[in-house]
């Protein structure tokens, strides 16, 4: 029997033990036994190893990184996903996994017509066919979390349906908590694990995962998207059909056109029905006027997500991961790109300062040194030799070397630019993203200095201070009114000093404590050698009562010192962090 000891919170159903019970499987089986010895997930995770592991044998003869591709391609949809967002972050991997990760294929087999059928009733209020003039019951593609359908409106507009997968969310509900569980027990007990926040990543990418699982959030990205790039003849997005979409359904207008996959797969086939660098300008300039503009970007562009179509126009589809950012912090951002241009080593590390959080103190010399060195390294290379993503994902390793943690939002926006680049110099090699990126960068300082955009920032500020202002008249009267019948009162109070002066009144009463009993003790000795009546067998009995009260006063003095001892252990036991092996 599978015994999970809680360092986090996972739930008791079997559900949960049986799917770790097979997680734990997978992993051994893919050669993995010796990171759940290093985590000491035996400590918290009773089961004979022995009997979990596969009576086949390990898989041992490839790399650990396509062993690790082929563990989380077993493991299902929540880790696959999982392990594509890793595979955009080699601030947190090495590039040999980086490489293998990007592989991962988000592709299983469809369920069954009936179970799509039912959820499109369930959701719509009708069958397919009731609803459209045409719907073909085989899927045309089927991912871990939807399958699409092709139908018909009744308009005879051709549009796809995205039907969700049943009992997708328990699943992810399921690997969500024992991802978190095995991330916690990995900071409780490897220190470069604990640098990195696991549990952060985790609990950061189930929200992200939760917001893909809602269509209604992809479908207001969606026609967001498409109200925005309207202006723009050269860059398009799928209509969405509102009437049609749930939080488990998603009807868009069928894209016509090439999807870039396709087309890189065989250029050589497609590319004289197309201008590339001018496919490829227009792309790149499409997603820098949404970051540095509207300040909500497509947040995943890669060939997968872009469609080619006529007039050299490009179509995005795939809304599911959007960007937003402020203006505050695009002038930021352009700012960094700005001094990583410009080769301003201290602008680069004020820049990485703050758009980052840190676990310890980082050494700024070492930091400024790395930067340094990263900019002599790449940044005075001729601009047509210059790959910004490259750079980029330098930046990254630096900082997280350093000790400090790129912010989510900020992460999603380098790794849009380092795709972006990517993208473009795919279709065009001789790209120069540098070259799109200063006219945006000088339109966005131009529009911050704008007077209606100083207006706009400095008006909710000003209007604060007024009401402010408007009442100190009020206040000062008071204040006055109050000084004039002698009434007006200044109280200080300060924590330390106040804790400061208790320490002082108990050794002041200690110390008087001490005076009084010294007393005693020497009086009583000089009556009781006087000899000084009423004698009770030749000692004085004043003495006598001088020395009991002394005693009475000691053994006071001594039981007032064992309890305040006794109180100050048990207050320290109890601000001792718990240990977490218990």
């Amino acid at each position: 029997m599978l015994k999970i000891k809680s360092i986090g919170r996972v739930g008791h159903a079997y559900r949960t033990f049986r799917r770790y019970r097979q997680i734990l499987r997978i992993l051994l089986k893919f050669g993995f036994e010796d990171i759940l010895q290093r985590i000491r997930a035996p400590r918290y995770i009773e089961y004979s190893m022995k009997r979990l592991r596969p009576k086949n044998g390990q898989i041992s003869d490839q790399p650990r990184s396509v062993r690790l591709r082929l563990a989380i391609e077993a493991l299902g949809p929540t880790f696959i996903k999982f392990g594509q967002m890793l595979a955009t972050r080699p601030d947190l991997l090495p590039h040999d996994y980086i490489e293998e990760l990007a592989k991962l294929q988000d592709k299983v087999p469809a369920f069954a017509e009936d179970k799509s059928r039912k959820i499109i009733i369930e959701e719509l209020g009708a069958s397919p066919e009731e609803i459209f003039k045409e719907f073909t019951a085989e899927p045309i593609a089927a991912a871990s979390m939807a399958q699409v359908h092709r139908a018909v409106t009744l308009n005879d507009e051709k549009v796809v349906i995205k039907v969700q997968r049943p009992g997708i969310h328990r699943v992810i509900a399921i690997d969500l908590e024992i991802m978190m569980h095995l991330s916690e027990i990995a900071e409780a007990h490897v220190e470069e694990l604990a640098i990195l926040q696991p549990s952060a990543i985790i609990s950061e990418f189930g929200r992200s995962l939760r917001k893909e699982l809602d269509f209604k959030i992809e479908a207001t990205n969606a026609r967001r998207f498409r109200e925005m790039v309207s202006d723009n003849r050269h860059v398009n997005a799928p209509r969405i059909y509102r009437e049609y979409s749930t939080a488990k359904v998603l009807t868009m207008q069928e894209v016509q056109g090439l999807r870039c996959t396709e087309f890189l797969a065989d250029i050589e086939k497609y590319k004289w029905q197309y201008d590339l660098p001018l496919i490829a300008s227009r792309a790149v300039d499409a997603i820098l006027d949404q970051i540095f503009v509207h300040g909500f970007y497509h947040a995943d562009p890669h060939p997968g997500n872009v469609f080619l179509q006529e007039n050299d126009s490009i179509c995005f589809i795939d809304f599911g991961m959007m960007g937003k950012i402020t203006v505050e912090e695009r002038r930021y951002f352009a700012r960094l790109l700005e001094s990583v241009i410009q080769r301003d080593q201290e602008r680069i590390v004020q820049g990485c300062l703050r758009f980052t959080t840190h676990l310890r103190e980082p050494d700024l010399d070492v930091l400024t040194a790395d930067i340094t060195d990263l900019i002599d390294e790449n940044l005075y290379l001729p601009v047509e030799e210059l790959n910004l993503s490259e750079v980029l994902e330098k930046l990254l390793n630096i900082l997280i070397q350093n000790y400090l943690r790129i912010k989510p939002d900020l992460y999603m926006l380098i790794k849009t630019v380092m795709t972006l680049e990517r993208f473009g110099r795919d279709m065009d090699p001789h790209l120069k993203i540098i070259d799109h990126l200063e006219p945006f960068v000088k339109r966005l300082r131009r529009m911050t200095l704008k007077p209606s955009y100083l207006l706009h920032r400095f008006s909710g500020p000003a209007e604060d201070f007024l009401e402010v202002a408007g009442k100190i008249p009020l206040d000062a009267q008071s204040v006055l009114e109050q000084t004039r019948k002698g009434k007006l009162k200044v109280q200080l109070q300060i924590n330390e000093l106040i804790a400061v002066e208790d320490i002082f009144v108990k050794i002041g009463n200690r110390i008087a404590h001490s005076l009084v009993l010294g007393s005693l003790v020497l009086g009583s000795s000089i009556v009781v050698h006087a000899k000084l009546p009423p004698l009770y067998k030749n000692i004085s009995i004043i003495g006598i009562v001088g020395y009991l009260l002394s005693a009475v006063i000691g053994f006071k003095m001594l039981f007032i010192a064992y309890r305040q001892s006794r109180m100050t252990e048990k207050r320290v036991d109890k601000e001792l962090p718990p240990d977490s092996s218990l």
